[in-house]
């Protein structure tokens, strides 16, 4: 059914992509101007419309630079109901800086993290805010050309090749695939942790890169179950799952909830989905609906999982039984990289922000 309505939408593919490839060519030309900023500056970002694992690939990222530079994210933060530049403190939530930044910021409170639809402006009051910063993340940055990262990062989900798609909204494409050549670095997401070379190499093949980018292969990795409202019930690890046969109701907002739920299924007894759409704002009714049936349910085991971006949405509504608190939970993830791939990875990020530095100290030299 959706091959055959695909069909329909191809007209439309094919003028939203002149469109695209217009707007690439005169950036390209530099028609339109893109700044440069003389601090490094890190893009992370894709070519198809949500679930590449955009928000952990980019917590990685924080975590691992935190350890040795002053690290900052800027985001457009979707779907919030503020606007303009809004800064993340301790009392922010998900209306004023979007559910994704929150999540960032709750997990690494220590690091200036700000969102802003316009980038030049966010990062321009973010150093105004921190003249001492020394590396800024770009959240979601590949289409928004207006600033030119000096390390560009696309992600790619492996489980939907950008080579065997197409544009919206025939597709998932936000642009053609020849966008990729604008990436510096390349990572495949959500492959499995024990994808084979051969695999990869023919992931390669497809991907042809050029000889100056580098692809890497990254997957997801689970941790245990945290409650959505703090200290309402201990962690609990997903083998309990198992061992309580436990009925578990799967409550996701995302844009691709088809790994989640895979991985649930291998420790709930049984499993009942609400699949919401990507960023959902919940609603009164929607829990309503929800726990009804958590209710209905006859399992002497049940609980309610989520995933840890719904969590950010979900914690504001507080009007909620205590039994149902202790049984709410949210699933955090990770990412791992494949074989030696961590180690190149990171020693291409240190040694572009080192590369970054040595041209700032030079051209400040010789002003």
């Amino acid at each position: 059914m959706l091959r055959h309505l695909r069909k329909y939408l191809l007209p439309f593919a094919l003028m939203y992509g002149l469109v695209v490839r217009i707007r690439n060519f005169l950036y390209d030309m530099e028609i339109l101007r893109s700044v440069e900023f003389d601090i490094p500056v890190i893009g992370v970002g894709n070519i198809t419309v949500g679930g590449t694992g955009k928000t952990p690939h980019v917590e990685y990222l924080v975590r691992f630079l935190k350890k040795q530079y002053r690290t900052a994210v800027l985001s457009r933060g979707y779907r919030r109901l503020s606007g303009g530049f809004v800064s993340a403190s301790p009392d922010v939530t998900a209306a004023q800086i979007g559910d994704e930044p929150l999540q960032i910021y709750r997990k690494f409170p220590d690091i200036d993290l700000a969102v802003d639809a316009d980038r030049i402006r966010g990062i321009r009051l973010l150093l105004e805010k921190n003249p001492s910063l020394e590396v800024i993340v770009l959240d979601d940055a590949f289409q928004h050309r207006r600033v030119k990262p000096g390390l560009m990062i696309l992600l790619i989900d492996h489980n939907r090749m950008i080579t065997d798609d197409l544009l919206l909204p025939a597709g998932n494409l936000r642009e053609p695939v020849s966008g990729i050549q604008r990436a510096h670095i390349i990572i495949v997401t959500k492959c499995p942790p024990d994808m084979k070379p051969v695999d990869c190499r023919i992931i390669e093949s497809k991907l042809r890169p050029l000889t100056h980018q580098k692809v890497f292969f990254s997957f997801l990795r689970y941790g245990d179950l945290l409650p959505v409202y703090k200290n309402a019930a201990p962690a609990l690890p997903p083998e309990k799952l198992k061992a309580k046969n436990a009925h578990v109701f799967l409550v996701s907002g995302i844009a691709n909830p088809a790994p989640l739920e895979h991985f649930m299924e291998q420790y709930a007894a049984r499993l009942t989905r609400f699949v919401f759409p990507d960023h959902h704002r919940y609603s009164p009714r929607d829990l309503i609906k929800i726990f009804k049936a958590y209710d209905q349910s006859d399992a002497p085991e049940k609980y309610i999982i989520t995933t840890e971006k719904d969590a950010m949405r979900l914690q504001t509504m507080n009007d909620i039984d205590d039994d149902i608190r202790r049984r709410f939970y949210y699933l955090p993830v990770e990412v791992g990289f494949s074989g030696e791939d961590e180690k190149l990875f990171q020693k291409e990020i240190t040694g572009f922000i080192h590369r970054m530095q040595q041209s700032r100290i030079i051209s400040t030299y010789r002003k």
